[in-house]
Formats: structure tokens, C-alpha cells, sequence
């Protein structure tokens, strides 16, 4: 015998395909729905596929990372096209034209309880397709899929497949409850007191079926020699696995049972009863969700050490204390339910510097409520008087918006962290990194008009006249075009400073009196670089 441990997170996964697709705008294939080649290879490297039976190569991460990305989209986080179009008369299969993977910025999800996303999570699992013909992502193939052959007129099409999955959840925690279960004990249990819950007869009418098991077929070769209803394990085939797979999709991807295999259970395709699952037993996790008013599982125990260490204990997956410690720390490691982190300096001066309105790391820890020592405390208030030096602007961009209110906001989602400032009638929008944005508004077919402005794409020459006409004297003027550098520092003591020093080095600048820019000729930007450079040592600096 042996247990199946597996090892992952589904919640932590949908942040991290969270992540994902709001950075990159992830395009997805022409003819299926399917990642790029690219996208599969930094998602199997991200994401925590876990192990499983399907698959020979141990399970193809792309899978799971395209099963996190649908639960994802029946979550309303990202929307995709999973309809296509027929290219033409010939097509077989629709195609998927510029299907780009959507994230849906007012979404509900992200705000959620860690243990009301797990509801929310288990809402989707309940509500999918049917077990007898679809396998778990988890689930073994020693019970081949039933045969589709009849399906669409037997009983099976007219049930009501999350009301008999809720219905078993119901069951099981009652039956279940605080003991390891044999699936035997529980399949003759059910046979007994629920039988007509899986397959119920009062729609063999509707179905047009004359038997219980008309037309359903455990295996294609099966469908003109096998008479179900006839068969002492007819429940067991049928009604048993449904069972099974219903154990080894919703209940062990929510993580609500540990399965127990028997590995002297014959594995070969003959074998049409479902026990080689041995047994199973229900997790406490189980019990939890299934209670709505129940948050036991949002707790979670915080300790920081005095060598700058934070280790959480959690039940479950805790993205909004993470995404707030992210800023100042680094994962060092990370088990079933503890992780531990380690604060850094140079990554909280860093986001302290882009992001001016960020906390500093000691507002954000007893923000959150948590003890900090003495030492660390003292510490981490330098870090945060560190982190206030000066800005030298460069590559920003102006985003012109001549649209409809209904569509400023979805300018706004497509340029995203890449935002600094608007106007006051939405007209005009600083960005940083002009180009991404450019490219992202392109995708969403704003199709904004990109301009450059160069003082050498402007004309000063004289035009030539006619030599018909008659010359007339003028006075030659030269004119010699020079290009100039200009940089903004908010900080007068060092503004005053870099003006010392450019000038020590003969480059002679102007200092514009309103708005505090220095400016100086093109030409002396080796000294103005080198000037940088001994400046970093000095001083925390992000070029812009």
C-alpha cells in the first residue's frame, strides 16, 4: 500500500498566473488553446505542478499551468477567447486569432480571505465537467474513461452533476468524519442508503433509456457484450467510479483527503472495479471550508528573530502579507505551511526609491501587526531616512487621450504600474518606459501615434530660389545646432552640490530658476556619467 502526497497549492499558483499575465499580456496560440512554447517553459519554472498518474513524463507541467490559467478565467481574474473562429470551409477546429490572456483588474477574487478564496476555488471544481468522461488532473488511469458512445442518450446527460457533487460532500463528511474509510465500505454504503444519488431513475424516461445502465459503456469494447444491469458490481462500475474520480479531482485537488493506493490491485486495462484506491480519510482543511462562517485558516503567526529572519506559520497561502513583505524581503524557503524570509536592505531602498508613497519596512510590519525587536526596529527606521536622496529623471513619456470617460480607465489598466501622473481633464499622461506602454496600448487597439522630437529634425537652412527670379542680397547667418542634456534633482543641498562639481569640471552649466533644472551641453556627458558613478557611492541613485 502506499499514500499520495501532493505536493502543491493551487492558490499560490493563481497569484503567481496572476503576476504573470498583468506583466507580460500573455498571447496564447493560433490553432488550440494552449500557452507559446516560451510562456510554458517560465510558467513550469514558476508555477508548483504537482506530481501525478497521468502523464508518462511526470506530469506535463504546460498542463497544469493552462489548468491553473482556466481556473483562473471561471474565477473572472483573466477572459480569453475559448470559442475561436473557422478559418474557412475546410477547417475542422476553430483558430484562435490574437487570443491574448486578459487580466481582469476588477476582479473580486484578489480581495478575498485567504479561506473565502478556498470556497471560491472549490465553487469552480464543483461546477466543471463530468467524471465519467474527463480524467482529474491528479487522477490515475488504471480505471479507463467510459465510452462516450450513447452518452448522449442515457442518463448520464441528464444529470445534474453539482448537485450530486455537492450533495457527496455532504455525505462524506458526515460518514467520514475523524476515521480512515474504505472505499468498499463506502461504495456498499452508499449503494444502500443513497443509490439513486449518482444515477437516478427517474430520468431514464427523459433519457428514452429501458434500463438503469442502458447505454453506458465502462469501455468501447463493452458496448455490444456487457449488460450492466445484469452485473452483482453494476454500482461498483458505475456509481463506484464516480466515486473515484470525484476523490481524485475535487477532494484531493482542494487538498481535503490523503488517498491510500493498493499496489497489489491489478493496473491493466481489464480491471473494471475501482479499488485500487485502498482507502481515504478526510483532512481538517476539509471540515474548515465546508463551514462558510469558518476563518480558523486566515490565521497566521508572524515572528521576526533579531538577524532580520520572518518566519509565518499558515494553513493556507498568504498573498496580501506576502505581497506586502515582498517589498523589503526575500523567500528564503518555503515548506507545506511555514515560510521564511529574510529582510534586505538594498531591495527595500530600491522600491523605497521608485515608489515614493511606499511605507517604510517598520510602518508596514506594525501595519500588519507584528512584534518587531528592539534592534530590528532601530534598523529598519535607517533604512527608511536612507532611502531619501534625489531622482534624476530620464525616458518618460506623454500618452495624449482624446477618448470617451468609458475608455480613459482602460488606458489607464493597460498602462498599468507604468503610470506617474495625469492631468486634471484626463487629457495627458506621464509614463515611465514609453515604449512598453506604447506596445501595450497597440495590443488594445488604442493604436496611439508615436512621436519623436529631435532639435536636429528641425530646419534652419535657407531654401533655394529660383534662378529666374531676381537674387537678392542677404545677410548670411549661421546657425549651429547643439543638442543638451537636462536633469531634474529635487534635493537643493545636492542639487547645489552637482552644480559644484560640473563645474570644477569646465562644463559651465545653467540652472533654470523656476523649475531647478541643470542643464548643460551633449558633449560633456563622459563627465556628467563619471560624475554619476562617483555619486552612487555617496548616494542611493535611480536614473528615470
Amino acid at each position: 500500500m502506499k499514500n499520495i502526497n501532493y505536493k502543491f497549492n493551487i492558490q499560490k499558483d493563481i497569484n503567481l498566473m496572476i503576476e504573470y499575465v498583468r506583466e507580460r499580456y500573455t498571447k496564447l496560440q493560433h490553432r488550440v488553446l494552449d500557452f507559446q512554447k516560451g510562456d510554458k517553459k517560465r510558467l513550469a519554472k514558476l508555477l508548483n505542478p504537482p506530481e501525478c498518474f497521468n502523464y508518462d513524463d511526470e506530469c506535463d507541467d504546460a498542463l497544469w499551468a493552462f489548468y491553473i490559467l482556466e481556473i483562473c478565467r471561471n474565477l473572472d481574474i483573466v477572459k480569453y477567447d475559448i470559442k475561436g473562429e473557422y478559418a474557412g470551409w475546410h477547417s475542422c477546429e476553430p483558430s484562435f486569432k490574437d487570443n491574448y490572456v486578459e487580466y481582469l483588474s476588477n476582479n473580486k477574487f484578489v480581495k478575498l480571505s485567504p479561506s473565502k478564496k478556498e470556497r471560491a476555488i472549490l465553487k469552480v471544481l464543483i461546477n466543471r465537467d463530468r467524471e465519467f468522461y474527463n480524467n482529474s488532473i491528479l487522477g490515475s488511469n488504471t480505471l479507463e474513461l467510459f465510452s462516450r458512445y450513447g452518452s448522449a442518450c442515457n442518463i448520464t446527460n441528464e444529470m445534474n452533476y453539482t448537485k450530486v457533487r455537492n450533495k457527496l460532500l455532504q455525505i462524506i463528511g458526515a460518514y467520514a468524519k475523524d476515521k480512515k474509510v474504505l472505499l468498499k465500505d463506502f461504495i456498499a454504503y452508499l449503494e444502500k442508503n443513497h443509490r439513486d444519488l449518482i444515477i437516478d431513475i427517474k430520468f431514464m424516461k427523459k433519457a428514452s433509456c429501458k434500463t438503469r445502465y442502458d447505454t453506458i459503456y465502462p469501455k468501447y469494447e463493452y458496448q455490444n457484450s456487457l449488460n450492466l444491469d445484469s452485473d452483482k458490481d453494476a454500482f461498483a462500475i458505475v456509481e463506484g467510479y464516480f466515486v473515484v474520480k470525484f476523490l481524485e479531482g475535487v477532494m484531493a485537488e482542494m487538498q481535503f483527503v490523503e488517498l491510500e493506493y493498493d499496489d497489489d490491485f491489478p493496473t491493466d486495462s481489464t480491471s473494471r472495479l475501482p479499488y485500487y484506491v485502498k482507502s481515504f480519510q478526510l483532512t481538517q482543511k476539509f471540515f474548515h471550508i465546508m463551514n462558510p462562517n469558518d476563518t480558523t485558516l486566515d490565521k497566521a503567526k508572524i515572528t521576526i528573530t533579531p538577524d532580520f529572519k520572518i518566519f509565518i506559520e499558515a494553513y493556507l497561502y498568504q498573498s496580501e502579507i506576502l505581497e506586502n513583505l515582498a517589498y523589503f524581503a526575500k523567500i528564503k524557503s518555503e515548506d507545506k505551511h511555514l515560510t521564511i524570509l529574510e529582510m534586505n536592505k538594498k531591495l527595500c531602498l530600491q522600491n523605497m526609491v521608485t515608489d515614493t508613497k511606499l511605507l517604510s519596512p517598520d510602518e508596514t510590519l506594525k501595519l500588519l501587526k507584528i512584534a518587531i525587536p528592539a534592534n530590528v526596529e532601530i534598523e529598519l527606521k535607517e533604512w527608511g531616512k536612507n532611502s531619501d536622496k534625489f531622482i534624476i529623471y530620464e525616458n518618460y513619456g506623454v500618452v495624449e487621450a482624446k477618448l470617451l470617460k468609458k475608455d480613459l480607465q482602460k488606458v489607464d489598466d493597460a498602462i498599468g504600474e507604468y503610470l506617474v501622473t495625469t492631468t486634471t481633464n484626463n487629457k495627458y499622461k506621464i509614463v515611465r518606459k514609453p515604449d512598453i506602454c506604447y506596445n501595450r496600448l497597440e495590443k488594445k487597439e488604442f493604436v496611439p501615434v508615436k512621436v519623436k522630437q529631435k532639435l536636429n529634425d528641425l530646419d534652419f537652412g535657407v531654401k533655394k530660389t529660383s534662378s529666374k527670379k531676381k537674387e537678392c542680397k542677404k545677410q548670411v547667418v549661421t546657425i549651429s545646432e547643439e543638442n543638451f542634456i537636462g536633469i531634474n534633482i529635487k534635493d537643493n543641498k545636492i542639487r547645489k552640490e552637482i552644480v559644484e562639481e560640473l563645474s570644477k569640471k569646465d562644463v559651465n552649466p545653467l540652472i533654470n530658476d523656476k523649475s531647478g533644472v541643470i542643464i548643460f551641453q551633449d558633449k560633456y556627458r563622459s563627465k556628467y556619467s563619471s560624475l554619476v558613478a562617483k555619486l552612487k557611492k555617496k548616494y542611493l541613485i535611480e536614473l528615470i
